[in-house]
């Protein structure tokens, strides 16, 4: 007895990428005018990567009812059918027919089943139709592991490359694609955007001799005329202490003396409560200056006296203090590194605030929300791709003494690229006229630098307050 696979015509088409979607309504359209010619039993349209740059590939398996049904096909209706699609759409796709016919295999020849050592489902080929795994059951090799892990960034036709090339140089493609359904190629959005952001931290602001001090070399001692100069201002400092101090003393026995030499009356006990005021003030005053002698010239808290007093409950004077010794002890750079640990976290606060004003400028392109703020997380991943290279090639151009103008020049393409990406990227996505797009481009650009202003001014009180 033997087994029988089937008959099926087979066609390839090869379709220009901007009629692709006219081409797959009218190809819908089409396979059933197909099957309305009673010579196939069924037909089944597949999406295949096509060999050719600027390509779409379709594959559609027509199943027969039999071969002689085929056969009156070819002889009667294939010409017409042909024609229709050459007529509607000219020379902008390309066909490829063939026929695949069954292979008799004896019963019992087919290798024995096997099931997926992940999940349990049986395996119908090389992976796992339910999980994806690979259908492997010995361990691999150091090289595959190898393979496995960095396949994706040296494989030229790998997710990682599908996604950034696109990403870079086409704007708005990405957030398209995304939206019709097209998605399996890509880096899903938020882990791209997750992981283009950690790379731009660690590329612009990570310092390995500052993380991995103990591989380097000791900085040198300042110079001598530098240590000079310190003790200096230090014995000036101490001097103006000592010189307070001693004047504070003095009219703290002058205040004493009063009260002492007064009479015990009704008038002279008012003039001793105001002398002990006074020298409560004046004590006062010297604890105030010494504290405030103690910090750097930076630290002036002078005017803290005149702020409203819900500031002062909020933010003690002596908390202050610590604040401004804790910054301008290390140059700031304390406070640089919490903003930095916080901005990534009020960036991701940010992107759906953008998000809002999106959708706020397009309120009848009858999208959800949820896909203006796709858009917003494609733009900051542009973003930070594009900030991490101009970064890496200012460092590389500094190592190779390049010319500060080839730098200056670079840094002018980003300026420039990143507002005509953000334009050509809305005109992509939201399809509207030049003059509507650019109005909504100057809004969307004035509203995106007032809300990172504000945002940075949060993260950098927040920080500075959590010192």
């Amino acid at each position: 007895m033997k087994e029988r696979a089937g008959l099926i015509y087979e066609v390839t088409l090869d379709v220009d990428s901007e009629i692709i979607a006219e081409f797959d309504l009218w190809l819908a359209s089409h396979v059933g005018d197909m099957l309305d010619l009673n010579a196939f039993r069924d037909a089944q349209v597949l999406e295949s990567e096509s060999g050719e740059p600027g390509k779409l590939r379709r594959v559609v398996h027509y199943f027969p009812i039999s071969e002689d049904a085929l056969q009156n096909y070819f002889a009667t209706d294939a010409s017409a059918m042909r024609q229709a699609g050459v007529d509607r759409f000219n020379h902008k796709f390309s066909a490829q027919r063939r026929i695949l016919k069954d292979t008799e295999l004896p019963t019992g020849a087919s290798p024995p089943r096997q099931n997926c050592l992940n999940c349990g489902v049986t395996l119908t080929g090389q992976y796992c139709g339910n999980c994806g795994q690979r259908a492997r059951s010995r361990l691999i090799s150091i090289w595959q592991l190898s393979r496995e892990a960095f396949g994706d960034i040296f494989e030229i036709d790998s997710r990682v490359w599908q996604t950034l090339i696109p990403l870079l140089l086409k704007p708005g493609e990405l957030t398209s694609c995304y939206l019709q359904g097209k998605r399996a190629r890509y880096m899903p959005p938020f882990r791209m955007y997750i992981v283009l952001s950690v790379v731009f931290f660690l590329v612009a602001f990570f310092d390995p001799s500052e993380k991995f001090g103990s591989f380097y070399p000791p900085a040198a001692n300042p110079p001598v005329a530098d240590q000079t100069d310190q003790a200096k201002q230090k014995a000036a400092i101490d001097a103006a202490i000592a010189e307070l101090r001693e004047e504070g003393l003095k009219n703290s026995d002058k205040m004493s003396a009063i009260i002492a030499d007064s009479p015990d009356d009704l008038q002279n006990t008012e003039s001793k409560s105001s002398a002990k005021s006074n020298v409560r003030r004046i004590q006062n005053e010297l604890g105030k200056i010494e504290s405030d002698t103690q910090l750097k010239s930076d630290c002036d808290v002078s005017e803290y006296d005149e702020a409203p007093d819900w500031v002062k409950t909020a933010l003690p004077r002596n908390r202050l203090i610590q604040i401004c010794e804790r910054i301008t002890g290390d140059d700031g750079k304390s406070l640089l590194a919490g903003l930095l640990d916080n901005v990534p976290a009020f960036l991701i606060v940010f992107l759906p605030i953008l998000a809002l004003v999106m959708k706020a400028l397009y309120p009848l392109s009858k999208r959800y929300y949820v896909e203006h703020l796709l858009f917003v997380v494609h733009l900051h991943a542009f973003f930070f791709l594009l900030l991490t290279l101009q970064i890496i090639f200012s460092r590389v151009a500094t190592s190779l003494a390049f010319p500060d103008l080839v730098s200056g020049l670079a840094t002018a393409g980003v300026s420039i690229y990143i507002p005509i990406y953000l334009y050509k990227g809305m005109r992509k996505v939201y399809g509207q006229s030049r003059v509507i797009t650019i109005g909504k481009f100057m809004i969307l650009s004035t509203s995106y630098v007032t809300g990172f202003v504000v945002m940075l001014t949060i993260a950098l009180l927040f920080t500075a307050i959590s010192l």
